[in-house]
């Protein structure tokens, strides 16, 4: 079901006779949510708001089923171009290609604009979770895309068909990194474009650290892949005829250290770097000029990496005593600074002992997401016909309320993990 607050957008864009379906779109045939907003086009008769820069003159023949779109700012009819922009730039990438991209010619050229992209990007909209099965040799055998709506009541869950490619194992700008046994994909899950990497066969036996990075400021897409019996990474740029490129980065930190699956943040790929069971120290690959980086953590060793789309942050569980977990924020890579942001009441995620591990923490909607057991739930008791309290649960715990949320469960453990991965939906394209 579509929300108000898009169908009010798309209202606000519609005259009495402003829109016309485009027939043509690729997938237009699919069953797509929203579906009720691309059917109510499909009665407008005349044309799109949105300019397409089309001469009046063309020689277009009538008996093209293709409809033209032009613009008749002139008349006074319709919003200008760019207010119009503005507009469906607050909307959510998905509604956007599944229903605005139906519209018209024009609307269809607009999403694919790079800079209406990155300026739907900017906004802050509510983020999703990729939440995966996967065996423990790495096969991914169900993949759950989970969108926060507007409040933590309202949760959209669709399944992806994205494991049939492999293992999502890193996000940036909207686009994944997928990775099997022996290839590599990037995919928007978004716009369903999927583009296969040069085989990575020769070093995928070894292989213990991948993470892909969108550049901001070029919006080039690159992924970075780390051997553990050496310290040379292969770097890529997504695009035709590109090949990996063997570069050796500079660290102290043993190889093996690096845990397998990177945090992307502003074009930096960051991995916790494990000695005696404790992360004490971050190693982050720049992909902005190849650099690589160690930053050691401001306080305590036992702690969790967690990210949004422009922030990295690390939570100290060893806190737990106090009641608080304390949440720092990386200002600045180069000069390894450190702010002290936050300290979460774990009393209030309706949690008890033992505490859960942190997987993703949503500042903004105040939601920490965490690997946790049944048995640690706020009111869950055994029961005739209930599973075993030691079941493994991921668990959305909203911080404003005290209430708690099972996003999935996992009675397969420990042969099947629960993998959890903060996503951004896009338009992006590649």
């Amino acid at each position: 079901m579509v929300s108000g607050n898009y169908l009010f957008c798309m209202l606000c864009l519609m005259d009495s006779d402003d829109l016309s379906y485009r027939q043509d779109m690729d997938d237009s045939s699919a069953d797509v949510p929203g579906s009720t907003v691309a059917n109510m086009m499909t009665k407008r008769q005349s044309t799109c708001p949105v300019s397409t820069n089309a001469s009046s003159s063309s020689s277009s023949s009538p008996s093209k089923s293709k409809r033209k779109c032009t613009s008749k700012d002139e008349e006074g009819g319709f919003l200008p171009n760019d207010v119009i922009s503005i507009i469906l730039s607050h909307l959510p990438a998905s509604f956007l290609y599944e229903n605005c991209r139906l519209a018209c010619r024009a609307w269809a050229k607009l999403l694919r604009c790079p800079n209406f992209v990155n300026s739907q990007l900017s906004r802050t909209l509510p983020p999703c979770l990729f939440i995966q099965k996967v065996q423990a040799k790495g096969k991914a055998l169900k993949t759950k895309c989970v969108g926060i709506i507007e409040d933590w009541s309202n949760i959209q869950v669709r399944d992806m068909n994205l494991q049939s490619l492999g293992c999502i194992v890193s996000s940036s700008d909207g686009v994944v990194l997928i990775r099997n046994d022996f290839q590599c994909f990037i995919a928007n899950p978004i716009t369903r474009q999927v583009l296969k990497l040069p085989d990575t066969k020769h070093f995928s036996p070894s292989l213990c650290f991948n993470g892909i990075a969108r550049i901001p400021n070029t919006g080039e897409l690159k992924v970075v892949l780390h051997r553990k019996i050496s310290n040379h990474f292969f770097i890529i740029t997504a695009g035709d005829g590109k090949k990996w490129r063997r570069y050796k980065i500079s660290t102290v930190i043993k190889p093996s250290r690096i845990r397998n699956h990177g945090t992307s943040v502003g074009g930096v790929v960051y991995s916790s770097v494990i000695d005696g069971g404790h992360c004490h120290c971050i190693f982050a690959v720049d992909l902005r000029d190849e650099s690589g980086h160690q930053v050691m953590l401001p306080d305590g060793k036992h702690q969790t990496i967690l990210s949004n789309r422009d922030s990295l942050y690390v939570i100290d569980v060893a806190m737990r005593n106090t009641g608080f977990w304390r949440v720092w924020l990386l200002k600045d890579l180069h000069r390894r600074e450190w702010v002290r942001i936050q300290d979460l009441d774990i009393s209030a995620m309706g949690l008890l002992e033992p505490l859960p591990k942190p997987l993703v923490w949503l500042e903004s909607e105040q939601v920490m997401v965490v690997d946790t057991s049944r048995g640690c739930l706020k009111g869950w008791r055994d029961g005739p016909g209930r599973r075993s309290c030691s079941q493994k649960v991921v668990v959305g715990c909203c911080l404003r309320s005290g209430n708690y949320k099972i996003l999935e469960e996992n009675s397969d453990w420990p042969d099947v993990q629960l993998k959890v991965l903060w996503h951004t939906n896009s338009l992006v394209r590649f």
